[in-house]
Order: structure tokens, then C-alpha cells, then sequence
């Protein structure tokens, strides 16, 4: 999942320019893939250099897309079913993609709660169009 990350309180959110490909090419290889963005990332999504992946990701039944609008600062979490994943963010500097990684079944049952929580707390989006009209 793409990084938000907190300035001077005011937040800037990391994209990089691989991940909607990325995680297209994931699905389209049959892997089922559940993202949860904040707003400004799935707008940068939307974007035209990004918008044709985007909805290709959209149309496919294994992906599912949510926004988190409520979201400061998402980590990124990958809860998988051999191993799980988390990046956290610091309280100042920029955000330095380290991972925390465990294959124990406990670590395993707090990353799936963990994206459980942040899923609650966001809206699925069925259309780019839709969302970026009502953002």
C-alpha cells in the first residue's frame, strides 16, 4: 500500500510512480490485492498517467480498492498467510520504507487486525469519476 507522510503537521503523502503497475500486474497474475489509499494518493491515481491502470485495477474481481479519507498517516501493512509486514512512521522525518517482518502466527493475527481496522474505517471505490467528483 502507497505512504503518507506528516510535515509540520500538515501531511504530504508518498507516491511512487510503480505502484498502480505494480499492483495491476498482481492481479491480472490472479493475486488478490485489497488497498486502502488516503484521498490525495488515489487522486494522484486518477491522474491521467495513472488513470488506465487504475481502472483496469478497478475492474478486476481479485482487487479491491478502498480510500481511508479519515487517515493521516495509513501504514503500510501487509498481512499475507505465511508472513506479515508493517511500516510505521516516525513522529519527525521522512519515512524510511523499513519494514518490520514476522512469520509467527501471533504477528500474523495483528497484521490482518490491523488492516482490519484501517478497512472499517475506509469506503470502497467503484469508480475514479465518482470519488474525485465528491472529494
Amino acid at each position: 500500500m502507497p505512504h503518507p507522510l506528516g510535515w509540520g503537521g500538515r501531511p504530504q503523502f508518498d507516491f511512487h510512480p510503480l505502484f498502480p503497475s505494480f499492483y495491476l500486474e498482481l492481479v491480472q497474475k490472479g493475486t488478490s490485492v485489497s488497498l486502502i489509499l488516503p484521498g490525495p494518493i488515489l487522486k494522484r491515481w486518477a491522474e491521467e498517467d495513472y488513470r488506465e491502470h487504475t481502472m483496469k485495477l478497478l475492474n478486476m474481481e481479485n482487487a479491491k480498492l478502498m480510500v481511508c479519507k479519515d487517515c493521516e498517516k495509513i501504514p503500510t501493512i501487509i498481512a499475507a498467510d505465511n508472513f506479515m509486514g508493517v511500516a510505521l512512521f516516525p513522529k519527525e522525518g521522512t519515512f524510511d520504507r523499513k519494514f518490520v517482518i514476522s512469520f509467527e502466527p501471533g504477528a500474523l493475527a495483528w497484521g490482518k487486525e490491523l488492516y482490519d481496522y484501517y478497512e472499517k474505517n475506509s469506503e470502497r471505490v467503484e469508480s475514479i469519476d465518482s470519488y474525485i467528483s465528491t472529494a
